[in-house]
């Protein structure tokens, strides 16, 4: 519930561990390990490194304020459209009435130290294992996580996007005898073959994914790029992404919808890495056109994006109307009760919220891709005195109950 909050928080920090279940999880998988015939596979699922940011007095002691640097941000009205989106409807737009404290150095910081603390006490966790297991030569470690997360870059926080604070994870797999380090794509359906070719087993044919044990021993490797796509109501767009070499260099491409609505992202990885600078605009097309090309090539050949985001829609529109059917005439008051991820943004323009929710039903094409609004097209976010009347609890909760009596 708290997620698309964080780019509202300071980061907390308490007196107490945070995640006393992580450190106990730790310790049953190991006693596990430990004790269990040969051979044996032991994962372990840990909740640390994830919104709400939150650690301990002793975490947060470890990490030097003075040594955390600040994400660079552009003005709204300078950020692609659907970046714009992203960040607002993450709620990482301030209001006029807390621009001040939003935009504050030190508590961006702080939240990004924060973050830093979770990695230390997630650090502390894996050396536990290394502990405890690394001198039995048979034992193969794998770190990964499902997902990154924004420490504020691109004005943005959690998950959901196509930069790689977002869509980026380590992988880690030791020991195996050698200390390469991989720089070609990989991605986590690689992990299964990997897991089975360590094993001495091979991996099914169906499966998406290729053994990196190649990759680890030098030998040759047959796949240059790797793509990825998302679909949900964080970004409120469906985006693509490929990942690939181009004379040398990792390049990622970024397409949104079905290709035609905005202009794509593009991003040399090795010069830039924080990705700040877009290939692809309007302004440099042209240059880079053989890239994008060739990058498009590669994402067409695994998923026919355009098809995709339309058959998206339609999925969102059907959805929708089902929910409906299902709740029935209090579906109003249901979408946006207190508690709910979007109730603080919804109730902000309530009437607006649900004149679009009623256009978008009766629009009788559900197939259509709405485009990313920018900072020319969005509502303008009011300050917490709009036309001189405080929007207290009561006033909203007096709002939707009138607008809910109006629709039902």
């Amino acid at each position: 519930m708290m997620t698309n909050r964080q780019c509202h928080s300071n980061g907390s920090v308490y007196e107490e561990e945070q995640f006393q279940e992580d450190w106990d999880a730790t310790e049953e998988a190991l006693s596990f390990a430990k004790n269990a015939p040969r051979p044996w596979f032991v994962y372990t699922g840990h909740k640390i490194v994830h919104p709400p940011y939150r650690t301990s007095d002793k975490w947060s002691a470890v990490i030097d304020r003075d040594k955390v640097t600040l994400p660079k941000w552009i003005p709204p009205n300078e950020m692609h459209p659907c970046d714009f989106q992203h960040s607002m409807r993450k709620g990482c737009l301030p209001a006029a009435a807390n621009e001040t404290w939003f935009y504050d150095a030190d508590r961006i910081k702080e939240v990004r130290a924060v973050y830093y603390a979770m990695i230390a006490e997630y650090d502390a966790i894996v050396g536990r294992y290394v502990d405890e297991l690394w001198d039995n030569s048979s034992t193969v470690f794998v770190v990964t996580s499902d997902h990154g997360d924004h420490q504020m870059e691109h004005q943005a926080t959690y998950k959901m996007s196509p930069y790689d604070a977002s869509a980026s994870v380590p992988l880690v797999i030791a020991p195996l005898g050698l200390t390469t380090v991989v720089t070609i794509p990989t991605q986590l359906v690689d992990l299964k073959p990997t897991v089975l070719d360590i094993a001495g087993l091979a991996a099914p044919d169906d499966a998406d994914g290729l053994s990196l044990l190649p990759l680890a021993r030098g030998d040759a490797f047959h796949r240059d790029f790797v793509v990825s796509q998302f679909h949900g109501d964080d970004a409120g767009m469906s985006w693509f992404a490929v990942v690939g070499v181009v004379d040398g260099r990792p390049y990622k491409l970024v397409k949104w919808g079905d290709g035609t609505l905005h202009d794509d992202l593009l991003f040399d990885l090795e010069a830039d890495p924080d990705e700040g600078t877009n290939l692809a605009s309007s302004s440099q097309k042209k240059t880079n056109e053989k890239v994008v090309e060739g990058l498009d090539s590669k994402l067409r050949s695994v998923v026919d994006y355009a098809t995709v985001a339309h058959d998206v829609a339609q999925y969102n529109f059907d959805s929708l109307e089902a929910w409906i059917a299902k709740v029935g005439d209090g579906w109003q008051s249901e979408m946006h009760k207190p508690g709910l991820r979007w109730d603080v943004p919804f109730d902000v323009f309530l009437d607006e919220a649900f004149d679009a929710i009623d256009a978008f039903r009766h629009a009788n094409d559900p197939r259509r891709i709405y485009p990313c609004r920018n900072a020319s097209s969005a509502h303008p976010l009011p300050s917490q005195g709009q036309g001189g009347k405080k929007r207290t609890p009561l006033l909203l909760e007096k709002k939707r109950q009138k607008v809910t009596a109006s629709r039902t």
